[in-house]
This record gives structure tokens, sequence and C-alpha cells, in this order.
């Protein structure tokens, strides 16, 4: 077990510009927005809009 401090993630602007989020996790390691199986994240909403739809 591993301690993931939020501070220590490193933030990703949304494209739509109405938040970010913070990876904490994804599988396979190192997969890209476009290529992960599975992803935990903590996203912080700036303003109202819609989720994104993942394929």
């Amino acid at each position: 077990m591993s301690i993931i401090r939020h501070s220590d993630l490193a933030v990703s602007p949304w494209a739509n510009g109405a938040g970010t989020t913070r990876q904490v996790a994804a599988e396979p390691e190192g997969s890209t927005i476009d290529s992960f199986d599975w992803r935990v994240s903590i996203a912080d909403v700036v303003r109202e809009c819609s989720f994104s739809a993942f394929p």
C-alpha cells in the first residue's frame, strides 16, 4: 500500500476549460487519455457543463 497525496498529483485541464483532473491510477500503466482500460481520477468542476463521453 502507498500513500497518494492530492497535492502530489499532476493537474490536467479539461479540453472544454470547465475543470481539471488529477489522475490517481490508470491501467495499463503509462496509458494516455485515449488508451486507458480503466482510470481513477479526481475532478474539480469550475463551471456548469456536460460530462465528456469516453469510448
